[in-house]
């Protein structure tokens, strides 16, 4: 898409006054901005638990779609940004595109839905920002929704409000429960604060009100402890400064020193007084918003004896530097290593402890480094057989577990680029990454160039999809709303001249498309109902159950919500866990037959889902149908490698129907087929226990992988029946010590008497075993007579 762009301060006047439609678009979003974060951020997280607060987006989105859509019949998009417009809608044709492959039938429906949402905000962004004094009231209401954010978390250390997990780990989240992501929104609020006070008059109310707000943001930013948030704060801010003219990048960097300063003392106060003082709950809160408001009193009075007096002086002085931008960000730069170098050679001893920790622990052998290598590898795999549209909404989640390098457990890739890459492929990458680099770089052109009041709706966008690059910031609704708002501002600041188009085009401009968004609004209207209908009935049916009701009325509940929206595929779970329940009590076949039809439906759209395995394979066992069971773990093995319990139940059901054979007829050869089986599913799990050996040291190693005490002892009755007595006893002898310290449960006496049984045939003899053993039960002895003899 090739746009020129020209560059002048005054836009062409298309409204005098904001409209009806405006404020009506303006209402909406400050539902989404002052609402909706409160949910917990509105994560993406694929449950019953964060579907609701999505479904309302889904439905504030709607009206404001139809609010763009009434604009674009009125007030016409010159075709330079009206393109702007129309390109936006690649994000939902290229996940509905997806869709084709998709590897969660429910998911990569759900991302089709978010993304026209984030486009209705996309395209509100550009509606509200082609006047200035459009825009103000737009980014008043971003930094507003930002504070208020950042207020509650400090509520939530004060002890005033109790948000679940607010405070996680001794790291702050506020609304989020997830600290990077916080770190990241603080991140973009932070710089665009001191971009406002570095360049706003200090008698501009702005002012006042954007630089008390200064040290409560940059406290939060350093009690969330977020490592990839200081990298990435270090870099955005040099790249701000090429924004600026040589006296306000100064002015900026000193407030910004000023700040950092402040913050960092205030900071390390506060988590000594509040996250490591056990009676923290009970103390005053009034301490703590004292010192907070007197911090920020403080760096008010600083930045406007700055401000007034020294910036003026400092424009004097610089003259005919002033154009230079590069000088002072290099100078910068080269300041900024010196100092990274010398704190590192004092061990960052000028710093508070607890920030201090974490830059000495930043460094390529984390964990959290490690991790986060593994999940981009693994995330390559999946696009290798998935290129170019992808596996859809969803896949990550989906499909990690048949790919991952360990037994890891992520439900996000941590990179936003490359999990969308891996949900529209090689197409959905290159689009996204195209037309983020042309929107920003249209931006900064016409910043340098003309210069501008403010940059909140470039810095946000930018700063969460900078530091998006190491997490999943992405995943939060409210953050990914956040990021396409401020990007259509951003572009609807930018002055262009409208470039020539076919007539056709120009048609289609004024009528078809505006009537298409009108459609669109309405379809995306009757969807975010119908599911949040179909939540409602979900949460009555489990609330019916809870209190015990006539299971007739839990499916009736139950049923309204999978007719409503079938592709949900919680809600079809809990009805096939309800009917095996009652084929379990009742023992009637209508039971069963109803489960499997309802598993094998959720089978061919959720092929992936973990729990839907389960229930097949509870199923098979209730029916005693263990060849199917088996058949079952064998295809469950290859969606998720790394599960043990795969493992142990390959080799169980691999036992059962050996012996079944041996009990029969123990000389039909073909019982070993299941029993090597067995073993090569143990040769498989030492294999992967290698792997997991292999890993950095410095690296989490993810869940557990051992094998059982059970399947060890199913292992070794296998060995033992084969007449592979050496086998069972190197099997079992790791087990000893734990079967001596506790012999009153079942299991430990059952490897007991097998690996009596074992060396028993070995000619060798374990007395202080055998003794405890008898001990418990006096009959112990005829059980090891009758396994020796089981075989000759």
């Amino acid at each position: 898409m090739s746009t020129s762009v020209k560059y002048r301060h005054l836009k062409t006047p298309i409204v005098k006054n904001p409209t009806f439609t405006y404020w009506c678009g303006f209402s909406l979003l400050s539902i989404f901005l002052f609402i909706l974060p409160y949910y917990k951020g509105v994560f993406n997280g694929g449950t019953v638990t964060f579907q609701k607060p999505l479904y309302a987006f889904f439905l504030i989105c709607s009206g404001i779609l139809l609010t763009v859509a009434i604009s674009s019949f009125r007030n016409k998009l010159n075709n330079s940004l009206s393109l702007f417009a129309l390109c936006i809608w690649g994000f939902p044709l290229l996940y509905t595109l997806s869709m084709l492959n998709s590897a969660s039938a429910y998911q990569s429906a759900i991302m089709v839905i978010v993304h026209i949402s984030y486009t209705a905000l996309f395209l509100l962004g550009i509606y509200m920002t082609r006047e200035e004094k459009e825009s103000k009231p737009l980014e008043f209401l971003i930094l507003s929704s930002g504070f208020m954010i950042a207020i509650f978390g400090f509520m939530n250390i004060f002890g005033n409000v109790h948000y679940a997990d607010a405070i996680y780990q001794q790291r702050l989240t506020s609304v989020f429960q997830y600290p990077n992501t916080y770190a990241a929104l603080l991140m973009g609020l932070l710089i665009s604060s001191l971009y406002r006070t570095s360049n706003n008059q200090t008698a501009n109310r702005s002012f006042i009100a954007t630089s008390l707000f200064v040290i409560p943001i940059a406290v939060s930013f350093f009690l969330t402890y977020s490592r990839g948030a200081l990298l990435t704060l270090l870099i955005v801010v040099l790249l701000v400064l090429f924004l600026m003219k040589s006296s306000r990048q100064i002015s900026f960097l000193l407030n910004f020193a000023v700040a950092i300063v402040i913050s960092l003392e205030i900071s390390d106060l506060l988590h000594g007084m509040y996250f490591l003082d056990e009676s923290a709950p009970s103390k005053s809160s009034i301490i703590g918003w004292m010192i907070l408001i007197g911090a920020s009193l403080f760096y008010y009075g600083l930045v406007f004896i700055l401000n007034k007096y020294f910036e003026p002086w400092l424009q004097k002085r610089i003259g005919t530097f002033e154009k230079h931008r590069f000088i002072v960000p290099l100078c910068a730069l080269l300041i900024g290593t010196i100092l990274l170098f010398s704190l590192t050679y004092l061990n960052f001893s000028f710093l508070p402890d607890s920030i201090a920790k974490k830059i000495e622990n930043i460094n390529f052998k984390q964990s959290s480094v490690l991790e986060r290598g593994t999940f981009y590898k693994d995330s390559i795999k999946i696009l290798k057989d998935n290129p170019m549209i992808g596996a859809g909404g969803g896949a990550w989640s989906a499909l990690f577990e048949k790919y991952q390098s360990n037994p890891y457990v992520s439900r996000q890739a941590h990179n936003y680029f490359l999990q969308n890459m891996v949900e529209t492929g090689i197409l959905g990458l290159s689009f996204s990454i195209i037309l983020f680099v042309l929107l920003f770089s249209l931006f900064i052109r016409f910043a340098v160039r003309n210069g501008i009041n403010s940059i909140t709706f470039f810095i946000i966008p930018f700063s969460i999809l900078a530091h998006s690059m190491l997490d999943f910031n992405m995943s939060f609704i409210f953050i990914g709303g956040l990021v396409f708002l401020c990007l259509g501002a951003m572009i609807g600041q930018v002055s262009m001249k409208s470039i020539s188009m076919p007539n056709i085009y120009t048609q289609f401009k004024k009528k078809i498309y505006p009537t298409l968004l009108c459609i669109l609004s309405i379809s995306l209207l009757v969807i975010s109902m119908l599911l949040l209908r179909a939540h409602n009935q979900y949460t009555t049916a489990v609330a019916l159950l809870q209190a015990s009701k006539p299971v007739d009325q839990v499916f009736q509940s139950l049923d309204k919500a999978i007719n409503t929206f079938p592709k949900n595929p919680e809600y079809s779970l809990l009805k096939s866990n309800l009917l095996l329940q009652l084929f379990t009590q009742t023992n009637q076949e209508k039971f069963a037959d109803d489960a499997a039809r309802i598993i094998n439906q959720l089978k061919r759209v959720e092929p992936y889902n973990r729990f839907n395995i389960e229930e097949e394979y509870n199923l098979y066992m209730k029916r005693k149908q263990y060849s199917q069971a088996l058949e079952l773990i064998k295809g469950a093995m290859n969606t998720h490698p790394w599960e043990i319990s795969f493992y142990d139940r390959n080799i169980a059901l691999n036992l059962t129907l050996g012996n079944e054979i041996y009990t029969s007829n123990p000389s039909d050869p073909s019982q070993n087929k299941y029993w090597n089986q067995a073993i090569e599913t143990y040769m498989e799990v030492i294999r992967r226990e290698e792997i997991i050996r292999m890993l950095p040291a410095e690296q989490v190693k993810g869940n557990p992988f051992t094998l059982s005490d059970n399947t060890y002892l199913s292992l070794g009755q296998i060995y033992y029946l084969s007449g592979k007595y050496q086998e069972t006893h190197d099997l079992l002898y790791p087990l000893r010590s734990r079967v001596l310290d506790n012999m009153n449960e079942e299991l430990n006496r059952k490897i007991a008497r097998w690996y009596i049984a074992a060396i028993t045939k070995l000619g060798r003899h374990d007395t202080v075993l055998l003794d405890k053993l008898t001990s418990i039960d006096s009959n112990e002895n005829k059980n090891i007579d009758d396994l020796i003899n089981i075989r000759k």
